[in-house]
């Protein structure tokens, strides 16, 4: 599924043509760009609004305020996996007064809105990308039609201001933990107002923010590869250990000798000691004892899964493979369709989703337990005679270790 990103900003990310006034085309603008460089992995969606503010309200247009529509903008577009904020220009203006501090913490305001509403709506955080708009251009006073000392235009003020933003609204990025690009780092107004951009501005900027974006996206899918790699590699090292263990000739006398059900005991015994690593853990806040118990409980469960495939009934990836579909058919309210959060997950959802006759999605624990129960047989007659067992098992043990 394409990777959605939201762009919301002002004059700037709409595309505002300096020169005639009009709207560049959507191959010229920044957001354009960067859907271009992208490529088909990426959707990039434009909400740029001429004269937008982040909090500071225009009373004769007060819908331009940022954080008046970045709730609606949020939950129209939804799922989003990515912001790019880039507002800040139309605070300078002389009509609100705001330091460049304050403008910074108002994108801040909205960075934080963003989190929490998503959160809300859509079940997670999309990524944040605040970029620091470009400079205001010292020519703003000469020909300019947006300089001026009425509250409307921007003064020489406005072009100090603008200078200060990289550095404020770097500290606001690592306040909330976004990614941050400073636009005056690569960019210039145009010389044609002060205060927008020339398609060479929009193509640099569109190529700049693509960078930061594929480096990030690249570096969760290669750290997400490492680990599922270094998973996959310890589960079949230890698989391999067990069935050397069992070989029929060079293996050991022990393990050759188990069966299902002379390692009950064991299993049980394991069991009791992860519980008993639980606690000392809560009591003592070291974690190596349950690392180590639950390694051992771990082992039970590869080594009565290598007794199955022995017996040709099952093998250990049928095992993690059924809990694995298990855990989507008990969530449907985690693992829906069509959700970005669910990436290389989406088929086996598609698949493994508790569905009736008519292709509706069962909803309710009971319900799909219910579903789970077709056809197959039911082993709760045989709990009762098991937690006997077990609590014979447990005193067998406890019996042995006050002898030792």
């Amino acid at each position: 599924m394409k990777k959605r990103i939201l762009c919301y900003g002002d004059s700037n990310t709409y595309g505002y043509d300096p020169r005639t006034g009009y709207r560049y085309d959507s191959e010229t603008r920044w957001t354009g760009v960067l859907a271009r460089v992208l490529g088909e992995d990426f959707q990039v969606i434009e909400e740029g609004c001429n004269g937008r503010t982040t909090v500071f309200t225009d009373p004769r247009e007060p819908w331009k305020t940022g954080s008046y529509g970045i709730q609606m903008v949020l939950n129209t577009h939804k799922p989003v996996d990515l912001v790019i904020l880039m507002l800040g220009s139309n605070d300078l203006k002389n009509r609100f007064q705001a330091s460049a501090a304050e403008i910074a913490q108002g994108a801040g305001t909205l960075v934080q809105e963003i989190q929490e509403f998503s959160a809300l709506k859509q079940g997670y955080v999309p990524r944040l990308l605040l970029v620091s708009p470009p400079e205001i251009g010292n020519g703003i006073m000469k020909g300019s039609p947006f300089g001026g000392k009425g509250k409307d235009f921007f003064d020489e003020s406005s072009v100090a201001r603008s200078q200060q933003f990289k550095e404020e609204y770097r500290k606001v990025a690592e306040e909330y933990g976004c990614l941050f690009v400073a636009a005056s780092d690569h960019i210039l107004s145009s010389p044609a107002d002060s205060l927008h951009l020339d398609p060479e501005a929009h193509d640099t900027l569109g190529h700049v923010l693509a960078e930061v974006i594929l480096q990030e996206y690249e570096k969760k899918t290669v750290t997400k590869s490492q680990k599922t790699c270094e998973t996959g590699e310890a589960a079949d090292k230890l698989r391999r250990i067990i069935a050397r263990l069992r070989d029929p000739e060079t293996g050991c006398r022990w393990d050759k000798a188990q069966t299902l059900d002379s390692l009950k005991p064991c299993c049980v015994e394991e069991a009791v000691e992860v519980l008993a690593a639980i606690d000392c853990y809560l009591d003592t806040g070291s974690g190596e004892n349950l690392k180590e118990e639950l390694g051992d409980l771990l082992m039970q469960v590869v080594l009565q899964s290598q007794l199955a495939e022995e017996a040709g009934l099952f093998t250990l990836t049928d095992v993690i493979q059924g809990i694995s579909e298990k855990m989507i058919r008990r969530h449907p309210h985690v693992f829906h369709l069509d959700d970005p959060a669910n990436g290389d997950l989406e088929e086996l959802i598609r698949q493994h989703q508790a569905r009736d006759e008519e292709g509706n999605l069962i909803i309710g624990w009971d319900n799909i337990k219910e579903y789970e129960k077709r056809g197959k047989t039911d082993a709760s007659a045989y709990l009762p005679a098991a937690f006997r067992q077990a609590l014979v098992h447990l005193e067998d043990a406890k019996k042995e270790k006050e002898i030792e």
